[in-house]
């Protein structure tokens, strides 16, 4: 099951938050807990994110990484050279011709990715992306 928690946190606060929650999640019995920071929250781009979960140094937080492009200013392999060994998820949209899928997942080699790669997508398109991410996996 998985649990899914916003966390508020001031930068300059001296305890980490995590501590309590994911002392807490486990004594309840789960296995893991999802925490959702969003940069509408005043918690900045994508480089303060980093610099967030850099700072916490915990195996157990990490970026759920959600490639915007095209609706942001980064391409993909990118946001994941950027981000690098802090993925904790790849999330992905429908296949998209504006994506060089040759680099994204030069990328995620390159960074030794080899965890999970969520597809979100509407129904009507599931059948059309499986195949369609399974040759690129083929491909690449």
């Amino acid at each position: 099951m998985k649990v899914s928690l916003r966390v508020g946190m001031r930068a300059d606060d001296p305890v980490n938050p995590l501590d309590g929650v994911l002392r807490d999640v486990k004594a309840m019995g789960y296995d893991g807990v999802e925490l959702m920071l969003n940069t509408q929250y005043s918690l900045g781009a994508l480089e303060a994110l980093i610099k967030l979960v850099d700072e916490i140094d915990s195996p157990w937080f990490g970026v759920y990484e959600h490639c915007y492009w095209p609706r942001g200013t980064m391409q993909p392999h990118e946001e994941i050279a950027l981000v690098g060994k802090r993925i904790a998820c790849l999330h992905s949209s429908a296949l998209n011709v504006q994506v060089d899928y040759g680099k994204m997942i030069g990328a995620l080699r390159e960074i030794g990715y080899d965890h999970y790669w969520v597809f979100e997508v509407p129904w009507e398109q599931a059948q059309a992306s499986i195949d369609g991410y399974r040759y690129l996996m083929s491909r690449y």
